[in-house]
């Protein structure tokens, strides 16, 4: 089964906001390593905007309430440096919280053929659970790497990976995934 890891929303700015993010990072740059290691093609999904912001509308809610957050952090929209591409990666641009919108995400996996996406990343509440119900309607088989992700509360990641997660991904650790990895 052709198998992609999707690293999400591993910005700086992004994991500036989140409890405990030294440890997703330590956690995601090792299923990053594992993945390479394994062939295993790596994806990564970004979020950014033009100068002036065009592709947001004034009246969109969350999107009005960022931009503001986003034009303070405009030096730190890279990519973390521990989870940083290397050559062979994916970059994968997003102009909106879900990973298939308005880019050409699913073209990527579809030309792979990708049966399997294996998540990780930032903003659990948004960002993993749009791509996790968009990635189940498209019939992809999906893992998400639970110490791997994280939201700017606690509670919802929690409640989002143990329960809402669960009826449509295998929830599991990195070192479960790259336990999987090395016996197969």
């Amino acid at each position: 089964m052709k198998t992609v890891l999707l690293v999400l929303d591993m910005q700086e700015f992004v994991l500036g906001l989140i409890p405990g993010a030294d440890t997703v990072i330590a956690n995601a740059a090792k299923a990053i390593a594992a993945a390479r290691n394994a062939g295993i093609q790596v994806i990564y999904c970004t979020i950014s905007f033009r100068a002036g912001y065009p592709e947001l509308r004034g009246d969109n809610k969350f999107f009005s309430n960022l931009k503001p957050r986003l034009e303070a952090a405009k030096d730190k929209l890279n990519i973390h440096p521990y989870v940083a591409p290397e050559p062979g990666d994916i970059v994968v641009v997003k102009k909106r919280i879900s990973a298939f919108s308005g880019n050409d995400l699913e073209i990527i996996l579809r030309s792979l053929k990708t049966e399997h996406i294996v998540m990780c990343g930032t903003a659990s509440g948004r960002v993993l659970l749009t791509i996790l119900l968009a990635a189940n309607d498209k019939d992809f088989k999906i893992s998400v790497l639970s110490d791997c992700s994280a939201d700017f509360d606690h509670e919802v990641h929690n409640m989002l990976i143990t329960k809402l997660f669960v009826p449509y991904a295998d929830v599991v650790s990195a070192d479960e995934w790259i336990s999987g990895l090395l016996t197969a």
